[in-house]
């Protein structure tokens, strides 16, 4: 995926290249909810390790 957007940085703006990852962050955002919504115990499971890993970095 970087070498794609790298090419396409290339040929356009920068602004393009974000507006681009920006819908796609947007889309992700999308879905995720919508299997939130649709199994909500796994998602407070993936939530909670989540959390512990980022807990245990520090």
């Amino acid at each position: 995926m970087a070498k794609g957007m790298r090419f396409v940085e290339k040929k356009d703006l920068r602004s393009v290249v974000r507006g681009i990852q920006l819908g796609l962050a947007l889309l992700l955002i999308k879905t995720s909810i919508n299997f939130i919504y649709i199994d909500y115990v796994i998602a407070l499971i993936s939530i909670l390790v989540i959390i512990i890993f980022f807990m245990a970095s520090r």
